[in-house]
């Protein structure tokens, strides 16, 4: 009997080995992000023509270990003149004043405030799984100087479409189109931001194959220990 409780204690210590084993063969994601930029540079496009950039997350993007789950694209457009224009100026005028006896004119100025409507400019944005179709450049400061300048800009925003994320997935590249339809405009600024899930470093460790090797021997030798003392335990009821 105290051979058959060693046998059973050293056939458990063997199972506890492989079971390690194979949790750590198994998969431990963590979760991991990637990002990317375009400089614009104020690069000034007019209607007709076209911009196409290609944003690159594969300097830490592993297409074997990693999983892409949703991505989150902006590009501001520059529209340094306002769309409505205002324009002073001074008109003087004259009347009659002073008393009956002593009449008199004087006159005033006052202020005349012009508006003119300037030209106005419109984009399209192309991307995997999305189109923003045709938008006004700068509609986002009309009538007010953007912070920290005096331009008027678009911040168009995409995320999370499934040509994108499949797109990254298989080539850790993103390519956009930019379109002017109309009037001219600067090109600013472009950010890719890439969310996903990445295979831990112990998972990583190991490959399948070496899995398996490292699994073989014990289980072989599980099996031999299971026969041998089955051979045992009926030698000794006989």
């Amino acid at each position: 009997m105290a051979f058959l409780r060693g046998f059973k204690s050293t056939r458990h210590s063997l199972l506890g080995a492989v079971c390690m084993l194979m949790l750590a063969a198994g998969a431990q994601a963590a979760p991991i992000t990637w990002t990317d930029s375009y400089t614009g540079g104020s690069q000034l496009i007019s209607a007709g023509e076209s911009l196409s950039i290609t944003l690159d997350i594969n300097d830490g993007f592993v297409a074997a270990t990693d999983t892409i789950q949703g991505f989150d694209f902006s590009w501001q457009l520059i529209d340094n003149e306002a769309d409505l224009t205002r324009y002073y100026r001074t008109v003087g005028y004259s009347y009659s004043c002073g008393g009956s006896f002593r009449p008199r004119t004087c006159g005033g100025y006052y202020t005349v405030v012009d508006t003119q409507l300037g030209e106005r400019e419109y984009a399209r944005i192309l991307g995997p799984g999305f189109d923003s179709g045709s938008f006004e450049v700068g509609n986002s400061c009309v009538g007010n100087a953007c912070p920290g300048n005096s331009s008027f800009f678009s911040d168009t925003s995409f995320s999370d479409t499934e040509a994108g994320i499949e797109q990254l997935q298989m080539t850790g590249l993103f390519q956009v189109d930019l379109f002017a339809l109309s009037g001219d405009f600067r090109v600013g600024n472009a950010f890719l931001t890439v969310t996903g899930q990445r295979l831990a470093a112990a998972a990583q460790s190991v490959s399948e194959p070496g899995v398996w090797l490292l699994l073989l021997p014990g289980l072989i030798l599980l099996l031999v220990m299971t026969r041998s003392g089955r051979g045992s335990v009926r030698g000794r009821m006989a």
